[in-house]
């Protein structure tokens, strides 16, 4: 049995466009590009070994918020660094504030840097400030504080939704200075194969209002 019918295959128009420019045949590698977390447990070497020659690319939760790190996160870093296997991260936030987020920021960094990943994504799938806290000023103090920590690509994964109604999208420009990774499943199919991960582009040049 092959190890991604274990793991978490993503949007090949999704997370698998962090992985281009990698290398000069990074835009015809077909291969697919897996997220994979304690819920789909370990992996061992002889499984690195495999996704290397079956994946374009593997992102690795860190955490889910300041207090969660994930159990096997690493293990399985290590484990695909020994064997060579391309990889970046990612945090679910969970953020209720700026302060906060930028203190998940730290810790996000804090918990990843040691294994040099290609790039740090916030994985932004639902609003969770309250109490008169804006969410875009939020995940702007999140990417703030992260472009402060490392020189590597900090990306934004969400929906469409989240991003025009949280994120101030309908204003017409972007809250933050990062890219936005729109997710598929989230999005009308008029969108869907535009073939960019600025979604505010994207929308323009799709018709989008």
């Amino acid at each position: 049995m092959k190890l991604k019918n274990k793991l978490v295959m993503t949007g090949a128009a999704t997370m698998a466009a962090l992985f281009l420019g990698m290398n000069a045949s990074a835009a015809t590698d077909n291969r697919p590009v897996f997220d994979t977390s304690e819920w789909q447990g370990t992996i061992t070497q002889a499984q690195a070994k495999l996704l290397k020659g079956e994946t374009k690319g593997v992102i690795l939760r860190v955490q889910y918020g300041s207090n969660y790190k994930d159990k096997v996160f690493d293990h399985n870093a290590a484990t695909l660094k020994a064997a060579g296997v391309k990889f970046g991260v990612y945090a679910f936030e969970q953020y209720v504030s700026s302060d906060d987020a930028k203190q998940e920021a730290k810790d996000f960094y804090n918990r990843a840097k040691k294994y040099n990943p290609l790039f740090y994504v916030n994985d932004a799938e639902v609003v969770t400030t309250y109490g008169g806290n804006s969410y875009a000023a939020a995940t702007k103090a999140f990417a703030g504080q992260m472009n402060k920590l490392t020189t590597k690509p900090v990306y934004l994964y969400t929906g469409q939704s989240i991003y025009w109604y949280h994120l101030d999208g309908r204003k017409g420009t972007m809250v933050f200075g990062w890219l936005t990774i729109r997710k598929i499943s989230l999005i009308p199919d008029s969108l869907s194969n535009c073939g960019s991960i600025d979604l505010i582009s994207t929308a323009r040049r799709c018709g989008s209002r």
